[in-house]
């Protein structure tokens, strides 16, 4: 029997005069928690000149990092980072315009591109990818949620929005 968590994508931080940060994604791991483990992104700050979350590393063994998000100015959101994909490192954002993912991967969603109009920031795309961040008074969007791949001889198996185990 083998034991799996599937990490859920972390929520869009709040905008306005009293902003928070985004709550961090959750881990996914497969076997125990120190076994084979991508840790889940940080969560980024929703208005002006916010840096975004920085990606999960990857245990057991290939190990592959998320991009980080953009980091917004006075009038654009910093988009999300890309997840890491099936061989390669995640993607980070430069703009309000989310990452886009290698092969196997989630894309970032976009930034909100015009703070004065409270925008909100798009959601990641599953498996991983970062949220937005939203605009001075909007919400960041939120990350999309982890996923693991087992592959086998004679099957391919893919797990993902549960908890659980398999035998």
């Amino acid at each position: 029997t083998y034991s799996f968590v599937v990490g859920t994508g972390g929520t869009g931080g709040t905008g306005g005069s009293s902003a928070t940060r985004g709550n961090d994604g959750g881990d996914t791991w497969f076997g125990s928690n120190t076994t084979i483990i991508a840790y889940g992104g940080g969560g980024g700050l929703a208005g002006t000149s916010s840096d975004g979350g920085y990606g999960g590393t990857g245990g057991g063994g290939n190990s592959y990092t998320g991009g980080n998000g953009g980091t917004g100015t006075t009038k654009i959101s910093g988009g999300g980072g890309s997840s890491a994909g099936n061989a390669a490192n995640g993607t980070s954002s430069s703009s309000n315009t989310g990452a886009t993912a290698p092969s196997g991967g989630g894309s970032g969603g976009n930034g909100s591109n015009d703070i004065t109009n409270n925008g909100t920031g798009s959601n990641g795309a599953y498996p991983g990818g970062g949220g937005g961040s939203g605009g001075q008074d909007g919400n960041g969007g939120s990350g999309g949620n982890g996923k693991i791949i087992i592959a086998t001889s004679c099957e391919l198996i893919n797990i993902y929005n549960t908890t659980n185990s398999i035998t």
